[in-house]
């Protein structure tokens, strides 16, 4: 195992099978870089950091999909966009 930058280690698999009683506690404030044959494979971090992560994720996906909506709207004609009439009606008739 060794360091990689601020809070990282890298660390072979079978390094990780002997050490992961002790590694488990450390989790909290720093990484794991997991490695096989030399080439990484899989970060270990703690739970509440990867549920803050994809918490990020999902606002950031949310500001890009929005702003992406917004473009469209801009550039799309009126008389192209369906009513939610029009819609219920295209909808049913196809049954």
């Amino acid at each position: 195992m060794f360091k990689v930058k601020d809070k990282a280690f890298v660390m072979g698999v079978s390094e990780l099978r002997k050490a992961i009683p002790d590694l488990v506690s450390g989790l909290k404030d720093e990484k794991i870089i997991l490695t096989k044959k030399g080439k990484p494979i899989a970060v270990l971090y703690a739970f509440e950091k990867y549920e803050q992560q994809e918490e990020l994720l999902d606002a950031l996906e949310d500001i890009v999909l929005g702003h992406t909506a917004s473009q469209r709207e801009k550039n799309i004609p009126k008389k192209n966009y369906l009513s939610h009439d029009q819609i219920h009606h295209l909808i049913k008739n196809k049954k």
